[in-house]
């Protein structure tokens, strides 16, 4: 299962962007994967986004996977990388089961724990471009073997 961590910024407006993709093994329970998500996206001890500064033991699985995917850029402090933020409340996190293709799997982390809410729309920071992911039942679960894009659509470029 995939759990992807989406990240609000709060201001005079609200922009969501991915952040990670957390694979979560051997866990079939919706709020148990999301808890583990929760917890491989704090800065406890170092940045959760620069797993390099931490060692090759924290983000590796024992069959060489990786277990957080870092998907947005990283901040640039004076010509230094800067991790990202800790998830925290309000963050979205959408569940990917493949044995339950749904793509309105998605929980607002709560003062504790995690409630169900709508799906948002969000945007996807990359290298190479940028997008926005809408229509989100017709084409958000691309990792998902049963994808197909949405009438040959995929993602709108920003």
């Amino acid at each position: 299962m995939k759990i992807k961590v989406i990240h609000s910024s709060y201001g005079h407006f609200t922009v969501r962007t991915l952040v990670a993709t957390v694979t979560v093994e051997k866990i079939t329970d919706h709020h148990q994967a999301l808890e583990v998500a929760y917890t491989k996206t704090q800065n406890v001890f170092d940045s959760w986004s620069m797993p390099e500064e931490i060692g090759p033991e924290y983000d590796t699985h024992q069959d060489g996977g990786k277990e957080v995917e870092v998907e947005a850029p990283l901040h640039d402090f004076g010509g230094k990388p800067c991790g990202l933020r800790s998830s925290m409340m309000g963050d979205r996190f959408q569940v990917i089961d493949p044995d339950n293709y749904d793509p309105d799997l998605f929980y607002v982390c709560a003062m504790v724990g995690f409630d169900p809410c709508d799906p948002v729309d969000y945007r996807v920071m990359g290298k190479e471009s940028s997008y926005i992911v809408r229509a989100l039942s017709d084409h958000l679960l691309r990792d998902h073997p049963e994808y197909k894009p949405y009438k040959g659509l995929d993602y709108q470029e920003v």
